[in-house]
């Protein structure tokens, strides 16, 4: 009797188990971008989606006569996506899908890609990395980029891409004859456009040549400043999710902070949600320019 009964629980255990997963598995995040080539569409590019604990192929597309593609993932899970196309360098993205478990129904994710031509003579080895890492942000309740990993990210893309541009106006590459804007004038230092990031079902992963004379600003929550790294156990990780640290070097402190936005209202509205769980002294919004602690007052112009 008592070996039916541990059957009979093990069999419902397993039931309450799967439907959980079915469940997790029937919404999706879905996604529409248009690949490009400057002010080029792209055709015939391949985007192919992998699982990124298996490595296996979980879709493959193929972009139209305007360099659109659209295609589904399920949520729970981690994906790679790689666009390629003969004669142009790969570039490549990552997706984190999970989301709160009370999380229900489907998300959308809009996004342009710039691909360039291949020049032997140019080195792209930061290429193998993702050009930008995508998430659920738990605060506004959308798909969002990583915008820390984007900035340390561009700041070597963008010397790649200095590099490029001394290489096409020696006349190198595939398209050397297709007449290109003349950026040579521009300061590059890449950037997702402040437009762009409010809204996701516009976001871009904006790597283009164009838009690499911006620099991206982003405002975060502090919530403590210590002597000593906090543990990763301790109670400011059980109050709050995605915590990051940096260490200050003009204190020697370690300091942690929440939310990545592009824009200083949204970091407010954090900042006044925390309040009754941290400390005022404690709690205060900072900023970050291509990566690096700024003060406050430099981006004042971009609190508008």
């Amino acid at each position: 009797m008592k070996k039916i009964f541990i059957l009979l629980f093990l069999f419902s255990f397993s039931k309450v188990f799967s439907q959980a997963q079915d469940s997790a598995q029937k919404f999706s995040l879905d996604l529409k971008g248009q690949i490009k080539f400057g002010k080029q569409n792209l055709d015939s590019t391949t985007v192919y989606v992998y699982d990124d604990t298996t490595s296996t192929i979980v879709t493959q597309i193929t972009s139209d006569v305007k360099g659109w593609v659209a295609f589904a993932i399920p949520l729970k899970r981690f994906f790679v996506v790689k666009f390629t196309k003969p004669g142009y360098v790969t570039k490549i993205i990552t997706i984190d899908t999970h989301v709160p478990k009370t999380s229900k129904g489907n998300y959308f994710f809009g996004f342009s890609i710039d691909l360039f031509e291949e020049i032997p003579e140019l080195d792209v080895s930061v290429l193998k990395h993702p050009i930008a890492k995508i998430f659920f942000n738990t605060f506004t309740k959308k798909f969002d980029y990583d915008y820390n990993y984007t900035a340390k990210i561009n700041e070597r893309v963008k010397e790649m891409y200095r590099k490029y541009f001394l290489l096409k106006k020696e006349g190198k590459g595939i398209q050397a004859k297709v007449s290109q804007p003349d950026t040579a004038a521009t300061p590059i230092a890449p950037r997702i456009p402040d437009t762009l990031v409010a809204d996701t079902s516009r976001m871009m992963v904006a790597d283009t040549a164009e838009k690499y004379h911006f620099s991206k600003i982003i405002f975060s929550v502090q919530v403590l400043a210590v002597t000593q790294p906090a543990s990763k156990n301790g109670k400011l990780f059980r109050q709050f999710k995605n915590v990051k640290d940096y260490k200050d070097k003009s204190d020697n402190l370690y300091k942690y902070y929440i939310g990545e936005f592009s824009n200083y209202e949204d970091a407010k509205k954090m900042l006044d949600s925390i309040r009754p769980q941290i400390p005022k002294a404690d709690a205060f919004i900072i900023v970050f320019k291509d990566g690096k602690r700024i003060p406050a007052r430099e981006a004042i112009e971009f609190r508008k």
